[in-house]
């Protein structure tokens, strides 16, 4: 079960964040991490099947961290482009902590997003 990240507060588990694959027309296959903060129920027109679309903040790799774990930071161009299929994304349970938690302020959505905070990406 996927959830969004305001519906996430308060709960023991946290099933908020999620895996993402896309073709890049440069690159080919990037993998990309995203924090889930809006789902929504779409169908395109009546004879389409309906779709689950997500809207969140979405992180790309940067190799591996000290610990060997992949190493993620928050991708600013996916800003105005934040949505994907929930059909198109791996059903694999992560993480994102925080390479340096003693300097990452947990409850400031701005520390989240910023550009030179580094994660790693911790598969539960």
């Amino acid at each position: 079960m996927f959830c969004t990240s305001d519906y996430q507060r308060g709960k023991v588990n946290n099933n908020q964040c999620i895996e993402c694959d896309y073709n890049d027309e440069t690159d080919g296959q990037i993998t990309t991490f995203g924090i889930i903060k809006k789902m929504y129920y779409h169908r395109l027109c009546w004879s389409m099947p309906e779709r689950v679309i997500l809207a969140g903040d979405w992180y790309g790799g940067y190799g591996c961290s000290r610990t060997g774990l992949r190493q993620v930071k928050y991708l600013e161009n996916f800003r105005s482009e934040n949505m994907a299929f929930f059909d198109q994304c791996s059903p694999i349970s992560l993480v994102l902590w925080p390479s340096a938690p003693g300097d990452f302020d947990i409850d400031n959505e701005s520390s989240w997003r910023a550009k030179d905070t580094e994660f790693c990406v911790v598969y539960r």
